[in-house]
Formats: structure tokens, sequence, C-alpha cells
């Protein structure tokens, strides 16, 4: 496989992935509504550092909602003036290499060509709609800008877990979640380590998702879905059985990004460089983590992420060690010798010998320990090498935008060079469940008039309820009660007494009329479980595949068209 980045060909067998071995209003859409109602303001693009407002990245609410945050037109400027910046970037240089040329061949290496590059990434999970939002505008703005849209799946990461979570309704309307495996890799292994899944492994994987989906699934795109996963059930990975899928998904859509995974970037310089300058990289590392937290009053030294530390001579670096047979594992570097010595956090791993290089292209695969171990970055540091080596301008979710200040600093203090500005994207996408219209509020509700029933059980009382010899002794009783409290406010024994006197004829009251906490405990059940229900009907992070087609049509209408990333 020749690795490069390409277009599905519907008629491939084999995936096409490529695999290792100042202030401004936010743009928001929100639906139902016409177009013309979208609200931006795109004459604020002056600043060549173009990024996100922080202050505006929320969620957005509502169904069909969606976040583009700087607006279309100043992202478009920001990818030209991303472009000209890191052009001109010749003091920064990396191993001696000087960053533009580092950027040449990557995009050589990749086949990508010169020409704007926007660049999202994700793990090569079931993707909900807010990140899904992210390659169609890309791959708008792309077509705009006569440039290229890529994606870059994270295959190093390690999944939280191998099932996928849709919402069914059973016969009595309830709305539950049901989570479907579909694989069974340990904790702290990669989706790099997960094989693709064989005909049969699918077609029980479908019928389980068609089951749970009912007279949803074939307004769905799950039928695509599967239907790509069987024609790519001789694929070496469950990474390109998925992506394939995936992008079957988005052609019917009319949607397109090339993809390129985590495994086969080629990094090897910037790795290097990381590895030699191991010390003072972590000193640029930590420093943009402490004035994070500092700013943000932080107060746990592990969050966001924790620092890299440096134990016995051994120096952490912002990277993976991954091998084919084992978890990932923290990579540490102890410098001193010749070669230096990578370790699996505390296990030592051997020496680490220079990349290699083919002319002036850079080998994806040679930076290896021993022929079985493959350095991969962490998040943090993948998003950092995207941002100034691979694209001219990236597209986050939400976290990554809030959390990429961290990295803007680690650029400036390491790189001395400002970094290139980034775009955010997201959207909210509701599935089409039955919702009772409730919330927290009313579970609290319910839970206050139960404590109100069986601490004030006069109030409650029915009209006819023959209790009125119960409801005098108990005024008597708090009269008692707060006179003690005026009169002999040290009279514990006696004040005791007089709370006594008070519960017990409460609980006189309620065995009269034992239906008034029965009702406000069923009434506590009953909106719990609503609420629960709500949560799940009203959740936004389910498989963009699982979404009727015709939702997902209403988003790609919310989103920016492609004149609109023009400039």
């Amino acid at each position: 496989m020749s690795g490069r980045p390409t277009e599905l060909d519907p008629a491939a067998s084999a995936p096409t992935v490529r695999c290792d071995a100042a202030a401004r209003p936010v743009t928001y859409h929100d639906l139902p509504g016409p177009r013309t109602a979208r609200r931006t303001d795109e004459s604020r693009h002056e600043d060549p550092r173009l990024r996100p407002d922080y202050a505006r990245l929320t969620t957005p609410r509502g169904h069909g909602a969606t976040l583009v945050e700087p607006p279309p037109r100043a992202l478009a400027v920001a990818v030209s003036m991303n472009r000209d910046a890191l052009a001109a970037a010749h003091g920064v240089r990396i191993l001696g290499v000087p960053l533009p040329e580092v950027r040449h061949r990557v995009r050589s290496e990749l086949g990508l060509g010169d020409g704007p590059l926007i660049v999202t990434g994700h793990q090569p999970d079931f993707i909900h709609p807010g990140v899904w939002a992210k390659h169609v505008v890309a791959a708008r703005m792309a077509d705009a800008l006569d440039g290229t849209a890529l994606n870059v799946v994270v295959d190093s990461d390690a999944p939280r877990s191998t099932a996928l979570p849709v919402p069914a309704v059973g016969v009595d309307g309830a709305v539950r979640l049901d989570r479907i495996p579909y694989a069974g890799t340990p904790v702290g292994y990669t989706f790099d380590q997960i094989p693709a899944l064989s005909l049969g492994e699918v077609d029980a994987f479908a019928n389980r998702v068609r089951s749970a989906l009912g007279e949803r699934f074939p307004a769905s795109s799950m039928p695509a879905f599967f239907s790509a996963l069987r024609r790519h059930a001789a694929a070496p990975r469950w990474v390109d059985q998925t992506v394939s899928a995936r992008r079957a998904i988005e052609r019917n859509l009319g949607v397109s990004v090339l993809d390129v995974c985590v495994t086969c970037l080629p990094m090897s310089d910037v790795l290097a460089d990381w590895i030699t300058h191991a010390e003072r990289f972590r000193a640029c590392y930590n420093g943009a983590l402490d004035r994070y937290r500092a700013a943000h009053r932080v107060r746990s030294p592990q969050r966001p992420i924790p620092d890299l530390v440096a134990v016995d001579g051994r120096i952490e670096l912002p990277l993976w060690l991954c091998h084919r047979d084992r978890r990932r594992a923290r990579a540490f570097v102890r410098m001193g010798r010749s070669p230096a010595v990578l370790f699996a956090d505390d296990v030592e791993v051997g020496p680490v010998a220079a990349p290699n290089r083919s002319g002036d292209a850079i080998d994806a695969s040679s930076w290896t320990v021993d022929g079985e171990w493959q350095l991969r970055p962490r998040a943090l540091a993948l998003t950092l090498w995207m941002r100034l080596c691979l694209a001219d301008l990236f597209i986050h979710g939400i976290g990554g935008a809030k959390y990429d200040r961290i990295t803007d600093d680690i650029i400036r203090a390491y790189y001395r060079v400002e970094p290139p500005g980034f775009g955010c994207v997201s959207a909210t996408l509701w599935m089409d469940l039955p919702r009772y219209g409730v919330s927290e509020r009313d579970s609290a509700a319910a839970k206050a008039l139960l404590r109100d029933v069986r601490c004030n059980p006069q109030r409650h009382c029915d009209a006819a309820a023959d209790v009125a010899d119960l409801i005098q002794a108990r005024r008597d009783a708090v009269r008692q009660s707060e006179a003690l409290r005026r009169e002999r406010p040290g009279d514990r024994p006696a004040r005791k007494d007089a709370f006594r006197r008070i519960h017990e004829l409460n609980q006189a009251l309620i065995a009269r009329m034992p239906h008034l906490v029965e009702r406000a405990e069923r009434q506590v059940q009953t909106t719990a479980a609503q609420v629960f229900q709500d949560a799940i009907a009203r959740g936004r992070e389910y498989f963009f595949g699982l979404y009727d087609q015709g939702a997902l049509r209403t988003l790609l209408h919310a989103l920016p068209a492609t004149d609109e990333f023009r400039v």
C-alpha cells in the first residue's frame, strides 16, 4: 500500500486510509429557522493569529444548533495568514532543518501538494454529529480555497470502550441505552491493535444494532455502514474497516475528506528533536501547564493533563511507546549516553537510533526501537505537530480548542514563534426519540415535595380526612417548641422532647393517610425515571450513522455553505 491519503474508490476492496504496516459574536445557527437568521460578524479578521474567542466556546444548544468560531470568512483569511507566517518561519529549525522545509517534506511524503490544507482529527471511533461537523466544514472550506481537507485518524489512541451505544425504545415506550460490543480488545490497547471484524462478526454486530434501532434502522445510515464493513472484512485492522465504512456514509451525503493514520505520519524529525532536547521541551511543556493552571485556578497537578516528570535520570516525553502485543506505555528517555536509551514507563526498551532518510523524504516507519516498539505522540503533542508541521488551518472541537491555549504557549516557549491560528467547530443533533420534557429541576421538586409530606403532613391532608385532632395537637406541639426556643434556649432535654412530639404527630398523621407518602414516593421514582430517559433521548454524542439521514441533511444545511468561506 502506498500509504498516501486518497479518496475512497467505491469499487476498491482495500481500505484507503494510510496505515503502518478581539471580541466578536460566535457563529451559531439554531433550527428551525431561515438561514438568513444566521448571526455572524466577519469584519474582525485583521489579527494574523486568528483563533476562537474562548469565552464563546460552549456546546450548541438545541437540535440543529452549530458552532463555527471564528466565522467562516475569518477562518478563510486565517488560512492565508497561517500559510504566509509558516512559510516565512525559517528561523524555526528542527534538527537544523528550517520549518518551511520540514513542512514541504511532510506534505511530499503524504502526497498532498502545496495547496491550502485544512486538517482535523479524531479517534477512529463512532463519532457524533458535533465531531462530524468538523469534516463538513473542512471539506467546504477546502472546496472554497481550492485546497484539501484531511482527517487525521488517531489510531494510536486507546479506546475507552469497544461498544457502540445505541438508544433503543422498548415495547412500553421506555427509552434505554444498549451498549453493543464490537471487539474484545483489553483496556490499554490501541485502536491500531484491534483486528478487522470477520463477515460473521459484522453480521452479528449488525443484527444487534438493527434490533436496538428497530423501525428506525432503514432510515439511518447504518445499512450503508454495515455494507461497507462487509466489503472490507479482509482489511488487516478495524481502523481500516471502520474508516472505510464512515466514508461510505459521507459519500452518500456529499462530504469528502482524505484520511491519514497517526501510525503513518512522517514525524521522525520532530520526535528526534524532542528526544534530543527532552529536558528543555519538558520545561516548556510543564511551564505552559503551570501558567494554564494559574490562569484558570486549577489546583490539581493532574488537570487538565499531568506534567512530564523526571525520575531517576529518566525524562518523560510527550509520547507513547506502542508495541504490537502489549499495552501502550509512557515513553521516557535517559540521556548522557550515545545513543539515548528509551524506557516504557520504568522498563528499559533499548537504545534509539537516529531516523533514516531516503532522499528528501522522511521515512515514517524508521523511528522504532529494537524493531518492536514505535513512538507515537500523545494528544497535545500530536496537535502541536499537526498545527506547526502539517496544516494551514487546524479545526478543533470545543474541548481541544480550549486546551490548545497550552499548545500555543508551548510553541511560543519552545520554538520561539507565534503559533498559527486555528478554528473550532461543533454541533448538536438529537435523535427522534420519545421525551417526557422533564428536567433535574422537576426531579428536585418531586424530592422536595416528598420531604414536605414527611415533615409537614398537615399541609397535604385531604379535606375529608378525619385528622383534626392530630393537626390541633401538632399545632400545640409546635407552639410549645417555639416557646422553649424563645424562653428556655438552654433547656436541651425539653426542646428535644418537644421535637420528638412533633415527629410522633407527623408519623400519626401519615399513618392515617399513608397514600400521601406513597404518592409522593411514586412521583419521585417516576420523575427520576423520566429524567433518566430524557437524558438518553437528548444525548448528542451518539454515532452520526445512527441518525435519520434527514436529520443529517438538516445539519448539512445549518453549517456554513462553501461560498461563505470564499474571500
